[in-house]
């Protein structure tokens, strides 16, 4: 009898063993897919395996597909025979840019990232060092490891006294926000406070991930002014505005280059005529426009490129600690007309 008992758990296990890789290697919808059936509003992402994710929200569909028009409609038979995923959710996928001040992970690793300004993603060590940090745990959002591995790994936090350059967060008895640049030769941290949120927004900090913190009030310095910073910026733009004009005129049909970028970091250091803004490996001097991009004087502030989805016009956004050549102290603009104080239309910014 014993040998009977086995024999028929050898061939259940059997038959559900091979009953997964047949449902797997012969999945009705391909792998990738947005379904739905005519009788819900509900719309699921098809998984590795076969396996249906519900698509929770517009913001997560988006991030990983162009349109409403890719979801396709199967019968309500199909998509009852394609089971659930573990996991009754969908990460956010890499067509989401996640700006500076998100917290990412994924579902399979506890390793929580900080994005920096320079779109660096620093790991922080622990629960305690997150809480310490004024950190909130319901602004971690889950992605997929394609996400993780779009960032750059920089830094450990582990703890409040190793926070990166960039980190931003107010005081706990005041509304005042503050950038932590650095420390001085003397150990003292440097940081910058904020004007308004209209600075920390244009330069694509998450208003919403604001930690709120008095960690290192008491020693706290203020970073000077540099008026040579101000004017190496108007140089690198003015050179910059001619390097894209270049580009945009040598393409078949005339555009500058598409997506939004941290210039002169990671796989923004070069403009090349054929491929836009890629890193140095994937430069060719020959068929560069330019060659090195500039990036902002100060390590912790960037010149950020966002180009419209048709790549008719751009804006790159600046910092200038004066103001000079009617720009404003602050956050100024490059567009394809010129540096401005006010942030270009996107219909018009062209001029073409």
């Amino acid at each position: 009898m014993t040998h009977i008992y086995i024999v028929a758990f050898f061939l259940t296990f059997v038959f559900t063993f091979s009953l997964n890789v047949v449902n797997a290697q012969t999945c009705p919808i391909p792998i990738g897919s947005a379904i739905t059936a005519p009788d819900t509003n509900a719309v699921y992402y098809v998984s590795e395996g076969c396996l249906k994710r519900p698509i929770l929200n517009p913001n997560v569909f988006f991030s990983h597909f162009d349109s409403w028009k890719d979801v396709q409609s199967i019968d309500r038979s199909v998509l009852n025979k394609i089971p659930e995923h573990k996991l009754l959710f969908l990460p956010y996928g890499t067509k989401k840019n996640f700006n500076w001040g998100s917290l990412i992970k994924t579902v399979d690793d506890p390793n929580v990232y900080w994005i920096s300004s320079l779109g660096n993603k620093h790991p922080i060590a622990s629960e305690d060092v997150f809480n310490a940090l004024g950190l909130n745990w319901s602004w971690i959002e889950d992605v997929i490891p394609d996400v993780v591995q779009v960032y750059t790994t920089s830094t450990m936090i582990f703890s409040t006294d190793s926070i990166p350059p960039s980190f931003v967060y107010k005081s706990i008895t005041s509304p005042n926000v503050y950038e932590y640049l650095s420390r001085s030769e003397e150990g003292r941290p440097l940081a910058r406070k904020f004007l308004n949120m209209k600075e920390l927004s244009d330069f694509g900090y998450r208003l919403d991930r604001i930690p709120a913190s008095n960690f290192f009030m008491p020693d706290f310095t203020y970073m000077e002014k540099n008026e040579e910073h101000d004017e190496r910026r108007i140089t690198d733009l003015k050179q910059l505005h001619t390097a894209l004009e270049l580009y945009y005129f040598d393409q078949d049909t005339p555009h500058y280059p598409i997506g939004r970028f941290m210039l002169g970091v990671n796989n923004a250091t070069c403009l090349s005529l054929s491929k836009g803004f890629v890193n140095h490996a994937e430069c060719s001097p020959e068929n560069a426009v330019m060659t090195s991009v500039p990036s902002d004087p100060v390590p912790t502030k960037a010149y950020v490129y966002e180009s419209s989805s048709d790549g008719y016009t751009y804006t790159v956004t600046f910092w200038l600690d004066y103001s000079t050549n009617k720009l404003e102290p602050g956050v100024n603009y490059l567009s394809p007309v010129g540096l401005s104080p006010a942030r270009p239309h996107n219909g018009s910014a062209g001029g073409r």
